[in-house]
């Protein structure tokens, strides 16, 4: 069963009990329905469970859209950059170091990937010692 309730624009505010059943049941079998009609948007809007409807009368899920948009728009751009660091650095000969380790006889020092590929030429034509000192 469907039914449709329309309520007169000039309707006093407040709550009523409203029952819909059909013509073979008792009206006192069927539960009542409470409506509540508003005086005005702004009224229906101060009544939102919802804080962020309360207060910026904006759906809940579009600010989880947005927050995620925005957070995709940061990671992007500290991807870009970081990456961009590392290509600068390598054009300079530098590169960030990610992780230093101890190994028999030495230390093994891992650099930026992009860093490594940039200047693997470079890196293999460094004697011994510039390698263990620098």
């Amino acid at each position: 069963m469907h039914a449709r309730l329309e309520v007169n624009p000039s309707a006093a505010a407040g709550d009523y009990a409203v029952r819909i059943h059909g013509r073979e049941v008792p009206v006192d079998k069927v539960p009542a329905l409470h409506i509540i009609v508003h005086k005005d948007a702004a009224d229906h809007q101060r009544s939102s469970k919802s804080l962020i409807r309360r207060t910026l009368n904006l759906s809940p899920w579009w600010m989880i859209v947005l927050w995620a948009a925005c957070a995709l728009v940061i990671f992007l751009f500290v991807f870009v950059l970081s990456n961009l660091i590392d290509r600068m650095l390598a054009d300079q000969g530098r590169a960030a170091v990610y992780l230093v380790r101890p190994e028999d006889g030495g230390q093994v020092i891992l650099f930026a990937w992009a860093r490594a590929m940039a200047c693997r030429s470079a890196c293999s034509s460094m004697s011994s010692i510039e390698r263990d000192s620098g």
